[in-house]
């Protein structure tokens, strides 16, 4: 684990990064649903830490991050990968000729719960380790990341109502997971990018109030998939429902979302899930982005070098302005007039300080020298550390002065 790699969430929860077989995955800790019911079918419902299934929210958390580095790009076809967990890889309908890492080799094939980078075109994958390493620009001293707005997204309608997309290319033709998709984010349906795909997950699951009603969480699960789980061996059942509990509506729709409980054999659409979790892009929110310590000490360091540096500005300017004011000032004379109705004369630059003229009082009358003397012209005390000039002083003014 990376020490100082930490997440935390208003939800006052910590994720840190897995060990062992779950190393490159992000981990909570906390039960999201029961023993063998997660979408691979072999956790015990709890969220990390050694290996298994991450519960939602920490799965579209980390996904969100490693898809904003923008590295998560297939060598091959230039196009970016797909993350998916290798159970559900084995449903897609185009074969899977291999489950190792195209960059480290190892196989993955016996462990549904890992989340592998894929692209579907060129059956290439990375594993969360070599992903995960991808992230070390968090402690870099030169942060980088690509530029992303809330505002860039648009919200889908008919058949995409309850999707944000970005409109951008991301995929050859029929090389998404529904296997029918034109390649593009959107705009009105469709599937979405996984960047996309990402910043909807974390939202929907932000709130946590999408409950199955066994009280488990529902994992989101296009419907292509929840199709492919009939002929598979990873079902517990014999035909997966794709009628939703809360519309009563078969979503047949493969590119559509629905949030399926395994234990039940039930689904929420895609539609019925965005009214639950009313949200909008003004009120979407993205992920909070982890750093390391020394990325924080690097902020504590850059603030007080931006400080410094402000206090240095504003020492310069005041040097430029006295440098000015000495130059080309006129001698005016002013009347200093005490409490006990003396009054003396003094001439002066008006382009001195106030206390100079103050030094001169005390020359004047030795009652001044033992106390703070504070000067007032119309009204107004004047600062030791301004130009006489400061204050508009014309010849022969009065100013009074009086014992602090």
């Amino acid at each position: 684990m990376k020490k100082g790699f930490m997440l935390f969430r208003n939800s006052k929860k910590s994720i840190n990064e897995g060990n062992g077989d779950g190393k490159g995955i992000l981990y909570c800790g906390e039960e999201f649903t029961k023993n063998g019911y997660c979408p691979c079918g072999t956790c015990d419902g709890y969220c990390g830490m050694d290996n298994g299934c991450a519960c939602p929210d920490c799965y579209y958390t980390l996904s969100y991050m490693l898809y904003m580095t923008g590295k998560m790009i297939c060598p091959k076809c230039n196009k970016t990968l797909i993350r998916i967990i290798v159970a559900n890889l084995k449903l897609l309908k185009k074969p899977v000729t291999k489950y190792n890492c195209d960059q480290c080799h190892k196989n993955y094939f016996q462990k549904d719960f890992i989340p592998l980078m894929h692209c579907i075109k060129c059956n290439y994958n990375l594993c969360p380790p070599c992903a995960f390493s991808k992230l070390s620009f968090y402690e870099d001293e030169n942060i980088n990341l690509p530029t992303f707005k809330i505002s860039d997204l648009e919200a889908g309608f008919d058949l995409g109502v309850g999707s944000f997309y970005c409109k951008k290319n991301y995929v050859d033709s029929g090389f998404c997971i529904c296997g029918g998709c034109d390649g593009n984010c959107g705009p009105e349906n469709g599937c979405q990018c996984p960047l996309c795909d990402s910043i909807l997950g974390y939202n929907i699951y932000l709130k946590n109030n999408l409950r199955c009603t066994c009280g488990c969480i529902p994992i989101k699960i296009p419907v292509v998939l929840l199709k492919n789980m009939n002929i598979s061996l990873l079902s517990i059942f014999g035909s997966v429902s794709l009628k939703c509990i809360r519309c009563s509506k078969v979503k047949d729709f493969n590119f559509q979302n629905a949030y399926f409980c395994k234990k039940c054999n039930k689904n929420i659409c895609q539609a019925c899930a965005f009214k639950e979790n009313i949200y909008n892009l003004n009120n979407m929110t993205l992920p909070m982005l982890p750093f390391s310590m020394k990325i924080a000490e690097k902020q504590v360091k850059d603030k007080i070098r931006k400080e410094t540096i402000e206090k240095l500005a504003v020492c310069k300017q005041k040097i430029i302005k006295f440098v000015k004011k000495k130059e080309g000032g006129k001698i005016i004379c002013v009347y200093i007039k005490t409490l006990l109705g003396r009054i003396y004369s003094v001439n002066i630059d008006e382009n001195e300080f106030v206390f100079k003229l103050i030094e001169e009082l005390n020359k004047l009358d030795d009652d001044f020298k033992e106390y703070n003397t504070v000067l007032i012209y119309k009204n107004k005390f004047m600062d030791y550390n301004d130009f006489i000039s400061d204050y508009k002083i014309e010849n022969e003014s009065i100013i009074n002065a009086i014992i602090k």
